[in-house]
């Protein structure tokens, strides 16, 4: 059992359960935010990234198709 001399007063008491929820879900919203930056940068990354180059093997080398 705990001695009632060293519980918090009544509204100290009420008011830590909601202050930690409270610092918990600021921390998610900053978690989520920084995975939604993370996505969007990887995203861009790879959508926006220059094209790649020719392989050496075909360098110069003009492939013809033919007409459909």
């Amino acid at each position: 059992m705990t001695p009632v001399a060293v519980l918090p007063p009544a509204p100290l008491g009420d008011h830590q359960k909601p202050v930690a929820a409270a610092r918990s879900l600021r921390a998610g919203v900053r978690l989520v935010l920084a995975c939604t930056a993370a996505l969007v940068a990887a995203v861009g990354v790879t959508w926006y990234a220059p094209g790649r180059a020719a392989p050496a093997a075909t360098a110069g080398v003009v492939v013809l198709r033919e007409p459909r």
